[in-house]
């Protein structure tokens, strides 16, 4: 018995590879759409008739070794402005959806909805994913480290939908503006994946068969969409969110009063699709959403995801350098999150020693960051010089500036 251990050993190894190739079964042409189209939930335009269809979706929940009960058919197609997806979710059952929240960024595992996972780069590691369900409820995200763990939801975009409903089916039409992907404008091969969620009939289907022990959203189980030209160049992408705030207090037992206050910038510039610059001035974080409550009775610390928009989009470039505990661009220990429950001492020394806003916004002046896969030669700069990214971050804490 021990001797054939080492040889089942070897055998299981040598099988792993396959999981990460291309599925060049799974193939979806997409042509540019002729005429306009209206975002009405219909697919009734002459493009969407002429489109390719992607249809025998394959179960991926209970089991994965069978066709889906209940069958999806999802067309793609464009023109200079939008990318557009067009689902019919077919649905013989008759009763209520199961969708637990309508609130945007909803949980997918949860609720009914439909998805769709696309990988601009063909590399397997990065990807956007947008999902609507059956009410019209949008979650958008990004596919970071391959999509193992699920979609960061973080991350936030504008992007168009709209469902409409039928006796046996309900339908979806996405319109996704160029401008919110990244993408490289030369590559005619993109990679993609759609999903559906049918928790009326306890069933969860994708177009590419994705294993039970998968994420939905793992991008090694994707097929290929062929573009008949690359796609368009998105032009000048710029976004700036400007905040100006201001208060006073006053001292009753002498009298005094004192005026405070602050201004200050976000912007996001798209210097190619696949490269931004993300420039912050004078950054007041309290613009964020507020962080759940939650009651920590254990000794370890509680960790809640980051929101900050400057530290998301393409926050996996940086999240492996340096030590864990001296990560110049992240928190401390898990990149994309935040230390919550600690020391106030200890939290604004922790931040001060890895390049975040302390307790007062005006200890972190300004900051820029330029990231992405450029890929041209003449971009790759600094210590990266072969590297198919440009992770450059810099900014001014304290008085004292630092760069990667």
């Amino acid at each position: 018995m021990s001797k054939r251990s080492p040889f089942c050993f070897i055998s299981l190894l040598c099988s792993l590879p396959s999981f990460g190739q291309e599925n060049e079964a799974w193939q979806l042409n997409i042509r540019k759409s002729t005429s306009h189209l209206t975002l009405d939930g219909l697919l009734d335009e002459p493009a969407w008739k002429e489109a390719d269809t992607a249809t025998n979706f394959f179960q991926t929940f209970p089991y994965d070794t069978s066709f889906a009960k209940i069958q999806t058919q999802v067309m793609v197609t464009y023109d200079d402005v939008y990318f557009y997806v067009g689902a019919i979710c077919l649905d013989p059952d008759s009763g209520h959806y199961v969708i637990q929240s309508l609130k945007r960024d909803y949980s997918y595992p949860i609720s009914d909805a439909f998805a769709v996972y696309i990988d601009p780069f063909n590399d397997n590691t990065n990807g956007f994913s947008f999902s609507v369900n059956p009410l019209g409820a949008q979650r958008e995200g990004l596919i970071e480290n391959g999509g193992g763990f699920g979609v960061t939801t973080a991350w936030d975009n504008k992007w168009f939908s709209k469902v409409t409903h039928h006796a046996d089916r309900w339908v979806v039409e996405m319109a996704i503006p160029f401008k919110t992907l990244r993408y490289k404008q030369d590559l005619n091969r993109w990679r993609i994946n759609f999903s559906r969620n049918n928790l009326k009939a306890n069933e969860g289907s994708a177009w590419v068969p994705v294993a039970l022990n998968y994420n939905i959203a793992t991008l090694a189980f994707t097929g290929r969409l062929n573009w008949d030209n690359p796609p368009p160049k998105t032009g000048a992408n710029i976004a700036i969110i400007p905040y100006i705030s201001g208060g006073l207090s006053s001292n009753y037992t002498i009298p005094r009063t004192d005026y405070r206050y602050n201004a200050g910038f976000d912007a996001k510039v798209v210097v190619t699709p696949s490269l931004n610059l993300d420039v912050t001035v004078n950054p007041d974080f309290s613009q964020i959403e507020v962080d759940r409550q939650v009651t920590n009775l254990d000794r370890f610390e509680l960790f809640f995801p980051e929101r900050r928009q400057f530290f998301i989009e393409n926050s996996d470039l940086f999240a492996n350098f340096g030590f864990s505990r001296i990560r110049p661009s992240f928190p401390p220990h898990r990149p994309q999150q935040r230390a919550a429950g600690a020391h106030p001492g200890r939290v604004a020394a922790q931040r001060q020693a890895h390049g975040e806003v302390a307790h007062r916004p005006d200890e972190y002046a300004n900051g820029r960051r330029r990231s992405g896969r450029p890929g041209r030669p003449e971009l790759h700069r600094g210590r990266f010089p072969a590297a198919d990214v440009w992770p450059i971050q810099s900014g001014r804490h304290s008085g004292q500036s630092y760069r990667i």
